[in-house]
């Protein structure tokens, strides 16, 4: 269960020192009570602005616009996968030898390497005539 900390409370909270608060002003202590006791105020603060603005119909239509989106987004989620390997595989080849080396990290191709192909006719394998696949 969650526990519901009124204002009274919190105050009552700000108000207590204990002899390590007392004794050491404005140590981790002394202040970690008083930063309990706000963050337990928090909810509750903004818990009532929150319930305010939701009232206004301004904002009860772009919460049902949100909502919407949402759920669109939440639906499409099983297709993040497919559609990030496709576009990856059509951007990939857009990219520049140097933004893959220094963006992201890749090993340089090894400098010098030159691959010649021949084919004869039509139909016909290429074949690798200078170079080495390693």
């Amino acid at each position: 269960p969650r526990m519901r900390i009124t204002p009274r409370a919190g105050l009552r909270l700000l108000n207590t020192r204990t002899s390590s608060t007392t004794s050491t002003a404005g140590s981790r202590d002394g202040s970690s009570a008083v930063v309990a006791a706000m963050a337990a105020r928090l909810p509750s603060i903004f818990g009532r602005a929150w319930a305010q603005a939701k009232e206004i119909p301004d904002v009860k239509v772009n919460l049902v616009r949100l909502n919407s989106i949402g759920t669109f987004v939440v639906s499409l989620a099983p297709w993040g996968v497919p559609l990030g390997l496709v576009a990856g595989w059509m951007v990939w080849p857009a990219l520049t030898p140097s933004f893959k080396t220094e963006t992201l990290g890749m090993k340089a191709a090894p400098s010098g390497t030159v691959f010649k192909f021949e084919k004869e006719s039509v139909g016909e394998n290429c074949e690798l005539v200078q170079g080495s696949v390693k």
